[in-house]
């Protein structure tokens, strides 16, 4: 929407142009990518607490 619409975000006052767009969308995009591998992490060190507890973790 950024890019399409030419939308601000908060506080911006004035519309993005194509190298601060650019900006914004890889800043966005690499916050996503950061976010996706911590949940990775996170979802593989919870399998492995069930396995090595025997599924008793938790309950």
């Amino acid at each position: 929407m950024i890019g399409e619409y030419h939308l601000t975000l908060r506080p911006d006052t004035y519309p993005l142009d194509g190298a601060r767009c650019a900006d914004h969308v890889r800043w966005r995009r690499d916050a996503l990518a950061k976010t996706q591998r911590k949940l990775g992490k996170a979802k593989l060190a919870r399998l492995l607490r069930w396995v090595f507890t025997l599924g008793l973790w938790g309950r």
